[in-house]
């Protein structure tokens, strides 16, 4: 197993001068991003602890890697204040998300500020002060995750932790050049995240690098056995992206009146995307767009006020922190009926069929992520509107029960899109992103959730960047990592029209025959399945054993049948194919 893919930071010291360089810059934090941050010896007895659990030859995913948490996720010790002081209460015990990232090696460095209760997409609905942008003390930092986007953007945590009804994990992230990792509803237990929207919410994750991203999303993903709503992943969704996607672009209309810069900017993506060679399909979405008005705009909107009614109960109070289009928003949500509770579940529940019907036969949907990037005087001076506004393109996501990505644009940083997708194809997003945004030129090793997918090893042409793999993408499979079988193995050349590598074990041979190299890729079952019943004559799949212990599924083939060459001398069939092309070079 290679162990560098479960270890960030892999030495005591490599982790002590992380944690002290983070705690020298919490010093020159941007204001208001903090609600409380932890005490810098703890911090150091955080770190502490990894060291010790390195050292006991745990592999740690998220070894030393520093981690803010959004104010309504608890922290054990830590007081949740949801920026609604009032309301404030102290956990005994992580939150899911918190605990699992902690397990990995993570370090919590703190609480950060937010829209109170989770209801903005603005950064400027709390008590504690106004978050700015990164890049511009009058703009809006964007919310309701404003202290988590912001700290990542600075460089004070690794990664942040926020939550995403309405946008939320990925408007901040917009408004300051960062990523937002917005998980398919469930996918990450909500245990112990004080509910806004409880249909709706998720736990979104903010980063500078899509490769840390996905091993903090891969440690939290799973039931926890205490959230009714969390969900397994399902066996069919795909971990990968195809090799040549098919992209879904809104029409003009459907981005009429976002800021025009933004607009061209946009357009200039979408040919990007082409000149990549994906088929990109103009297609009005205003299903979509219109589904996005039924979160605040209808009456689901109530179960705010289910959540967090009480908290507004007594009359308007200034002096406690109360926001006042916050409350506003609540307790109007408490007087909508029954009936047009009913009747708009009814509607979501018919846009979402008219919405997958664009989605089928389509790899992702990208949008902006949002119209414009307000002034906080905008919002001072029209604090609904300007919300509103600002969710335009990223309210329905949830309620259409689809996975996101925001990420800032190849062509102008400050503007961001969104990467759209139905449930559960999180990986294979962040699969493109990784390739087309951080400029991959093939997969990159990968960390999934346990139990998700199935272990394939190749040793022949379905490995990265040979004539087959882009089989492997189009069932939806992600690479993991290059790793070796156990002793025993001999791989051979089979004289077949075209040749194949296969592998055959030699129980007695095993301290002869030292491993055969190949690729590691985790499949989605049902792509297995159709893998295996499109395998030609004479290959199958059958277990394969790799150097660490691993019982994995691996092409073979009986090849008593067949005149085969042994080539294990070479050790890899790519070593192998090197040497038949430099034989043929000589001898032209």
């Amino acid at each position: 197993m290679n162990t560098e893919r479960y270890t960030v930071l892999n030495t005591a010291d490599s982790i002590v001068e992380h944690i002290e360089r983070c705690l020298d810059r919490l010093g020159q934090s941007p204001s208001n991003v903090w609600i409380s941050t932890v005490d810098p010896d703890v911090v150091r007895e955080q770190a502490a602890c990894v060291v010790r659990r390195l050292e006991g030859g745990e592999l740690l995913p998220l070894a030393g890697v520093t981690v803010a948490v959004k104010d309504n996720i608890d922290v054990a010790g830590i007081p949740t204040t949801c920026a609604a002081p009032w309301t404030s209460r102290m956990p005994q015990e992580d939150a899911t998300c918190v605990r699992r990232l902690r397990e990995a090696g993570a370090i919590v460095l703190g609480k950060t500020n937010m829209d109170q209760f989770a209801t903005g997409l603005v950064g400027t609905r709390s008590p504690y002060g106004v978050v700015s942008s990164i890049d511009d003390p009058t703009l809006i930092s964007g919310g309701s995750s404003s202290g988590s986007g912001v700290v990542v953007a600075a460089g004070l945590a690794d990664i942040a932790l926020g939550t995403d009804t309405a946008g939320s994990g990925r408007v901040p992230a917009a408004f300051n050049r960062i990523y937002g990792i917005k998980p398919t509803v469930g996918l990450i237990p909500v245990t112990g995240v004080t509910p806004a929207c409880p249909s709706f919410d998720v736990v979104s994750i903010f980063c500078t690098d899509l490769k840390l991203g996905q091993r903090a999303l891969a440690v939290m993903a799973g039931p926890d056995g205490k959230d009714a709503k969390a969900r397994d992943f399902s066996p069919s969704a795909p971990l990968g992206m195809a090799k040549k996607p098919v992209v879904i672009a809104p029409v003009a209309s459907n981005i009429e009146g976002m800021d025009e810069q933004w607009r061209r900017d946009f357009n200039d993506e979408i040919s990007r995307f082409e000149s990549l060679g994906y088929v990109v399909r103009q297609t009005d979405v205003s299903v979509m767009l219109e589904a996005a008005e039924l979160l605040y705009g209808g009456s689901l909107v109530a179960e705010r006020y289910a959540s967090i009614g009480s908290a507004y109960a007594s009359e308007y109070d200034p002096a406690v922190g109360e926001d006042p289009s916050v409350r506003a928003i609540v307790l109007e949500a408490g007087h909508l009926s029954a009936d047009s509770f009913v009747k708009d579940q009814q509607r979501l529940k018919d846009a979402k069929l008219q919405a997958d019907r664009i989605m089928t036969d389509a790899d992702l949907l990208i949008l902006p992520t949002t119209t414009r990037h307000p002034s906080i005087a905008d919002v001072q001076e029209r604090p609904i509107a300007v919300n509103s506004d600002l969710g335009r393109f990223t309210n329905f996501v949830n309620l259409l029960d689809y996975s996101a990505l925001a990420v800032p644009s190849l062509t102008n940083p400050s503007f961001s899109v969104t990467l759209i997708a139905e449930a559960f194809h999180d990986f294979a997003i962040l699969d493109l992103a990784q390739q087309v945004y951080q400029k991959q030129a093939v997969p990159a090793e990968v960390l999934l959730p346990h139990g998700v997918g199935e272990n394939l090893f190749v040793v022949g042409e379905h490995m990265r960047g040979l004539s087959l793999n882009g089989q492997l993408q189009q069932l939806g499979a992600r690479f993991v990592e290059v790793t070796s079988t156990a002793n025993g193995y001999e791989l051979v050349a089979l004289n077949t029209k075209t040749p194949k590598p296969t592998l055959i074990f030699h129980a007695k041979k095993q301290e002869i025959l030292t491993g055969v190299e190949g690729e590691l890729w985790c499949i989605p079952a049902v792509g297995l399945t159709k893998l295996l019943k499109s395998l030609p004559s004479p290959m199958a799949l059958g277990p394969v054993y790799l150097a660490d212990g691993r019982k994995v599924t691996g092409f073979g083939v009986d090849a008593s049948v067949y005149e085969a060459e042994n080539i294990s001398a070479y050790g890899s069939w790519r070593r192998y194919q090197d040497k038949i092309r430099a034989t043929e070079s000589t001898a032209a």
